[in-house]
C-alpha cells in the first residue's frame, strides 16, 4: 500500500518541491507527471515549468517477494506567479501638447500595455 499525502497548490515561481511518500512494503517509490512541460519529475524532485493542473501518480512495482502496490495519485495546482507593475506619475499636460512616452515595467518582464481610460482626452499609440 503506498501512502501519498494530497500536495498543496503552488505557484509557478515556487522552488522545487521534494516529493514524499511511503509503501507498506518499504521498496521504493517512483513519481511520474502526467504533463512534463508542466512540472517535471526526478527521482523525487519536481521542478515547475509553468502554471497549470497535472496529475503526480506514485507507484511502486513490486519485486520478487511483494506483489505491485496500486498506484496512487494525486493533483498539483500551479498557480501564475505574482506580479507588481511600476508606473512613472505622469506630469500635467497642456492640451496640444508634443506627445511624450510613457514609462512601466513588470517585475514579471512581460510587456506592459497602455489604456487611456478617455480617447477624447489623451489616446495611446503603440504598448
Amino acid at each position: 500500500v503506498i501512502t501519498f499525502d494530497e500536495l498543496n497548490e503552488a505557484a509557478f515561481d515556487a522552488d522545487d518541491i521534494i516529493l514524499q511518500a511511503t509503501s507498506s512494503s518499504n521498496l521504493p517509490i517512483t513519481f511520474i507527471s502526467s504533463d512534463p512541460s508542466i512540472a517535471s519529475v526526478n527521482g523525487t524532485t519536481l521542478t515547475i515549468h509553468k502554471a497549470g493542473s497535472i496529475n503526480i501518480t506514485a507507484t511502486q512495482p513490486g519485486n520478487d517477494n511483494y506483489f505491485p502496490a496500486l498506484d496512487v495519485t494525486q493533483t498539483l495546482v500551479i498557480l501564475k506567479a505574482p506580479q507588481a507593475i511600476t508606473f512613472s506619475s505622469i506630469d500635467e499636460r497642456v492640451f496640444g501638447s508634443m506627445p511624450f512616452e510613457v514609462l512601466a515595467e513588470s517585475t514579471s518582464g512581460l510587456v506592459v500595455g497602455f489604456e487611456s481610460s478617455n480617447p477624447q482626452v489623451a489616446s495611446i499609440e503603440g504598448n
